[in-house]
């Protein structure tokens, strides 16, 4: 069972953010924040906060509500959307997580748009030029972080067939010099293609890793289905849902483990052991 705080955003908006718990016998001194794609309900990710809190995590993923955002088109136009933000992943951060103050790890997870928000906290140049971010001059990420998950997302400024004026396509992304990124790709999304992700990774320094999941698409990384959602725009899976999700869920938990167990040298090998037959994986 979840329990569901309510918090505010750097502009007075209500944001709710649903925790999920572990068993007291297996609780970790780790935590996982599970940032959802444009317009796609918290509880749609519960597959996956369910999966890593019986493992031992404490899973928080936030809930934006339908708020007046700046359009992809035009950043002058406002669309009315729910779009997790920066700020609400730096509130996010800021919930205590462990009865006594122990500090443990923290990963992120970010599926689309979600995805990118990760990306955009870990750069304060990115985060500062999305009109969309909630974060003022001279941001910078308040809280460490041990690893992240970017799934089906990408910082490439073509987005659904139009452009981000705010984004460039060629020029370095940063973010802290040893942290490894696993960036997590649908052999048939079409709304963030394999070569779109990877057009991303390869703006980064290393360690980063790249897995593509034979015949998996964007939406299949999800619950259920939202009509605000582009589902028009992605492609045709080969792969079914549970099959998607739970692929995602082994590379994950392999990434995470790596990092957890001080071994990021094993990286590339837990994720080709885990990886479906048909998958790619590069890892540098």
């Amino acid at each position: 069972m979840a329990d569901i705080y309510t918090l505010l955003d750097r502009d007075g908006n209500a944001f709710r953010v649903m925790v999920f718990a572990p068993p007291e016998d297996r609780r970790r001194a780790v935590r996982v924040v599970v940032l959802p794609g444009a317009n796609c309900e918290a509880v749609r990710y519960r597959w996956l906060s369910d999966a890593l809190s019986a493992e031992g995590a404490t899973v928080f993923i936030p809930h934006p509500p339908i708020l007046e955002h700046p359009s992809h088109q035009n950043p002058h136009e406002k669309v009315e959307a729910a779009y997790v933000t920066v700020d609400q992943l730096v509130k996010t951060l800021a919930m205590p997580w462990t009865d006594d103050g122990e500090e443990g790890l923290t990963f992120l997870i970010g599926h689309s748009l979600g995805g990118s928000i990760l990306l955009e906290y870990l750069d304060p140049a990115q985060a500062m030029a999305d009109p969309r971010s909630g974060v003022g001059a001279e941001y910078k990420p308040p809280a460490a972080i041990h690893g992240g998950v970017a799934v089906g997302a990408s910082l490439q400024a073509n987005v659904m067939g139009t452009g981000l004026p705010w984004r460039s396509n060629d020029s370095a992304l940063h973010k802290p010099a040893k942290l490894p990124l696993l960036f997590v790709a649908g052999e048939k999304d079409e709304i963030a293609s394999p070569d779109i992700v990877a057009a991303t990774v390869s703006r980064y320094t290393a360690p980063t890793a790249l897995v593509v999941q034979k015949g998996a698409n964007h939406f299949g990384w999800v619950d259920g289905e939202s009509t605000r959602e582009a589902h028009a725009l992605d492609g045709a899976a080969s792969l079914k849902p549970e099959a998607q999700k739970s692929g995602l869920l082994r590379v994950a938990a392999a990434f995470m483990s790596a990092i957890a167990d001080d071994r990021p040298d094993r990286i590339a090998n837990a994720l080709r052991d885990v990886a479906a037959d048909g998958d790619t994986v590069e890892v540098r």
